[in-house]
């Protein structure tokens, strides 16, 4: 399925993550947790520069992944 079909269908099923919901799981990566496993803004910042990427574009590409993954996950549990 290309991406395009899907992020159709995740629209069309009307699968959401609420701006909330899409900070916290930023803030649970593992990907952005220091020693202590606690979210550090410097490792997200250090991030988004290292990719050449702005918060807003990271975030939106980010939140697409994750509704991707809702919708095969709704599949999954069918």
């Amino acid at each position: 399925m290309s991406s395009r079909l899907i992020d159709l269908e995740v629209k069309n099923l009307n699968i959401l993550i609420s701006e909330k919901n899409l900070a916290a799981m930023i803030r649970t990566s593992k990907n952005f947790h220091d020693e202590q496993k606690k979210f550090s803004r410097i490792k997200y910042e250090k991030f988004l520069l290292e990719n050449n990427l702005t918060a807003p574009v990271f975030e939106i590409r980010f939140k697409n992944e994750e509704l991707k993954k809702n919708y095969f996950h709704m599949w999954e549990v069918a």
